[in-house]
């Protein structure tokens, strides 16, 4: 395995504000940058909404008047009624922080490199059978950690500050990550591990 970032380093940086991520061949840790967010999603629909007396074939225009002249409604309470329908997988925004202390090709260059290699798939020129991008492991300040987590996309500055040989010297790496599946109820206690 490859390490790149602030992987080990004895910075005065607490681990509680890095992110790691790793993959098959490659471990990449940076500093936590501000705006970073996590988002779980559960869908929620209202599928009786329209199953009511006035919204009924040949019903619809006395109901609407019905409801203008009396300013009564033959819609129910129930008609409101949420059904879960599914939910879907946790969604990451990470700014990510990478500077050079001493080595720019390894903690600011090379991080980038791998996580570009992480979202990348590795596929044949005129066959298939390829490989899609490794799903990897999140780490987020050694208290939030998830498994089968993929990469969507990775931004960077290319006019960030460089060094005489052409590295970078610092740069923030926005990613969009999710999860390959949504959560159950019983793996969230065992994120926050």
């Amino acid at each position: 395995m490859e390490y790149y970032g602030a992987y080990n380093r004895a910075d005065t940086v607490s681990d509680y504000l890095k992110v790691t991520l790793t993959a098959e061949d490659y471990q990449v840790t940076g500093y936590l940058g501000e705006g970073a967010a996590m988002n779980i999603t559960s869908n929620w629909d209202t599928p009786l909404s329209m199953d009511n007396i006035g919204s009924l074939a040949g019903l619809s225009s006395t109901a609407n008047l019905a409801q203008v002249t009396t300013e009564k409604t033959s819609v129910m309470r129930w008609n409101s009624l949420q059904v879960w329908e599914g939910g879907l997988a946790p969604t990451f925004t990470l700014p990510i922080h990478f500077f050079a202390w001493q080595e720019p090709r390894t903690e600011v260059q090379g991080a980038i490199m791998a996580l570009l290699a992480m979202v990348s798939p590795q596929l044949n020129d005129v066959e298939p059978n390829g490989r899609r991008p490794y799903p990897l492991v999140l780490d987020i300040g050694r208290r939030i950690k998830l498994t089968d987590v993929v990469i969507q996309s990775v931004d960077y500055d290319l006019s960030a500050p460089r060094n005489a040989d052409g590295y970078f010297i610092r740069n923030t790496v926005n990613l969009q990550m999710t999860g390959m599946s949504a959560l159950n109820r019983t793996d969230v206690p065992n994120m926050f591990n």
